[in-house]
């Protein structure tokens, strides 16, 4: 019967409310797009929940998808050609151009909420 259930939980329309309920933020992650050049960076969100739970919000949209685990999260992300940011090294430095002296500095909209919602599950 646990089988049947899982298989079924693939299928359901998961709503916002049910994916956020019972969990806290416990990890923020930034990542930030390959295919962006300094200063015009682009970066995404990804926060990890108390339950396991985790979303990815990037920066000029307003969905937030909803994932099973941080690790399907990341993997969603990083199709799209995004890096965490804070594994960034002096190589991806000059791929995205960023002069020597700066340091890159996470968004400040990392309490943003989403107007919609999709829930993918795992990835």
């Amino acid at each position: 019967m646990r089988i049947l259930n899982s298989f079924w939980s693939h299928f359901q329309d998961v709503s916002s409310s049910r994916f956020y309920k019972g969990g806290q933020v416990a990890k923020l992650d930034w990542w930030f797009s390959w295919c962006h050049e300094y200063p015009d960076l682009y970066f995404a969100r990804l926060r990890t929940f108390s339950n396991g739970k985790a979303d990815v919000l990037f920066q000029d949209e307003n969905i937030a998808y909803g994932f099973d685990n941080e690790d399907s999260a990341g993997h969603f992300i990083s199709e799209d050609e995004f890096s965490r940011l804070a594994c960034i090294d002096e190589n991806d430095k000059k791929f995205i151009k960023v002069p020597n002296d700066v340091i890159i500095e996470p968004p400040s909209w990392g309490s943003k909420e989403a107007f919609e919602f999709k829930y993918i599950g795992k990835y």
